[in-house]
């Protein structure tokens, strides 16, 4: 067991300010659609084909899936504001 503190910055990959992880804050329409193709890797005609859905409808879902992560995670790294409690 190591008695070393954590690398800093790392935590924030999976636990924001909201103390989620950022695939936990997705809708669930773009979380399943995220997990069926980079998880499970079907095609996006195979997941449209699973979902009932266009295949224009995955691919709009995919890329906002991959960019809202990014979105929580660079609104958490900014720096938070200090209260002066007396």
């Amino acid at each position: 067991m190591s008695s070393r503190p954590p690398t800093p910055g790392k935590a924030t990959l999976w636990k924001c300010a909201t103390g989620k992880p950022p695939l936990a804050q997705l809708p669930r329409e773009q979380l399943a659609v995220l997990l069926l193709i980079a998880l499970e890797d079907y095609s996006y005609a195979e997941t449209a084909r699973l979902l009932g859905i266009p295949l224009g409808t995955v691919m709009s879902r995919l890329a906002r899936a991959r960019e809202n992560p990014r979105a929580i995670l660079a609104e958490d790294a900014r720096p938070a504001r200090l209260r002066i409690v007396t």
